[in-house]
């Protein structure tokens, strides 16, 4: 009867432990990766504090983790609709995207999504890196015809600008290379030639280079 009775108290503490437990173990969303990265929700809603000149700046400095696409259908469909809210407002072309791959990667404390894309009807491609807390696209890669490689780049600058509500105080243009100054002394580099647009990119990037 003894030993029943201490079988039944330790069957008792371990409930006790997992209805303590449970919720925390909730808390959590794994998206599939190669390498199983787990986000917990509290990083997902981030530091929404963090000014968009900062997050401009660790974006040209981070180093992305090669996955897997997440299979995660709303997150593939809230990207698409980011993707085509921008390039829309931009007027550039946008029929037909499908997103390749979705990588979700942590930046300190900054969650952001490396989306490839491509048109299944028309040779436009590119990538871009998408910040969960202010849901903007913070870099973006362009392949394709587009109409900013006529002397009017700076029309493509300002809409990306006003995008992401951030100003210039200073603008400087090397051939095809404008970079704008921000506050603080950020500097974010944009490279606009026939076929290629790049936002945000940092100024050792091959294209800023040739």
């Amino acid at each position: 009867m003894k030993h029943l009775n201490l079988f039944l108290f330790s069957i008792s503490g371990i409930l006790l432990a997992v209805l303590l437990f449970s919720p925390s173990i909730i808390e959590k969303r794994s998206y599939n990766t190669s390498e199983s990265l787990t986000v917990n929700r509290e990083q997902l809603n981030n530091n929404k504090a963090e000014k968009i000149p900062e997050k401009l700046q660790l974006i040209q400095k981070a180093n992305y983790s090669l996955g897997q696409t997440a299979f995660d259908k709303e997150k593939i469909l809230s990207l698409n609709t980011a993707l085509d809210h921008f390039l829309e407002k931009a007027d550039l072309k946008h029929e037909s995207l499908i997103i390749t791959r979705a990588t979700p990667n942590i930046i300190k404390e900054l969650v952001v999504w490396q989306v490839q894309f491509m048109s299944s009807t028309t040779d436009i491609s590119g990538s871009f890196v998408y910040d969960e807390s202010s849901e903007k696209i913070l870099q973006l890669e362009y392949f394709g015809i587009h109409p900013y490689s006529n002397g009017n780049e700076k029309q493509l600058i300002t809409i990306y600008l006003d995008y992401l509500k951030i100003e210039a105080h200073q603008e400087k243009k090397t051939q095809q290379v404008t970079t704008i100054k921000l506050k603080n002394d950020y500097d974010i580099a944009f490279y606009i030639a026939p076929k290629v647009i790049l936002l945000n990119f940092p100024q050792e990037n091959d294209y800023l280079n040739e």
